[in-house]
């Protein structure tokens, strides 16, 4: 990635241009969300927002550990106040796939519609979840599945979305891996939204 990247229009109004994945440089899984958050646009850097905070809650609540993921974006860029649009996707996405090569995940997980179009060249998570999708042939990875689910954007529209996403993403993980190395984390309560985000950050820790 290349913090001077001028591929699509989205670097003109970027604090912070072409934002970074977050987690082990190798795991079973890379979570591919949509694009950056504006509080992420102005850190510079994955888990200041929001979407990042619930997305990492859900796949604790779903087993996962924090070796089994890598989260990254598939528009490395904040749009202004809008979905990214297609030359933007494009644009980004030999970005996601060089990290997709490196980090040689088992499964990718799909965040979202933009995640899916970014990845798969298709669209319609509600149609198409609970089943891998075929990557697109640009990855030159044609066994990779591709995952899709509901954006933590859903949630906070309608809140009984968590239990359905919690739910595809342990079927996804019980798929490769054995549900009984599942390891149980009880969150523990906090005083603060700092405290919250403090302890999610060591349990998934660069």
């Amino acid at each position: 990635m290349s913090s001077t990247c001028t591929k699509c229009p989205l670097h003109v109004g970027a604090t912070n241009v072409c934002i970074g994945g977050r987690g082990k440089a190798q795991a079973p899984f890379l979570v591919v969300m949509d694009r950056p958050s504006i509080d992420e646009d102005v850190a510079g850097r994955m888990g200041s927002g929001r979407y990042y905070a619930l997305m990492v809650e859900m796949l604790k609540e779903a087993g996962y550990a924090g070796s089994d993921v890598r989260l990254t974006f598939a528009v490395r860029c904040c749009p202004p106040k809008r979905s990214p649009e297609a030359e933007e996707i494009e644009a980004c996405r030999e970005y996601l796939i060089s990290e997709v090569s490196q980090v040689r995940p088992r499964a990718i997980i799909a965040v979202g519609d933009v995640s899916l179009r970014a990845l798969c060249h298709t669209s319609g998570v509600q149609s198409k979840r609970g089943l891998p999708a075929v990557i697109h042939e640009e990855f030159g990875l044609p066994e990779l599945e591709v995952w899709p689910i509901y954006s933590p954007s859903m949630v906070f529209k309608t809140p009984n979305y968590r239990g359905v996403i919690v739910e595809d993403l342990r079927r996804i993980r019980n798929s490769f891996l054995e549900p009984e190395k599942i390891a149980w984390i009880e969150a523990p309560l906090f005083c603060c939204e700092h405290a919250a985000r403090a302890w999610m950050e060591k349990q998934f820790n660069d």
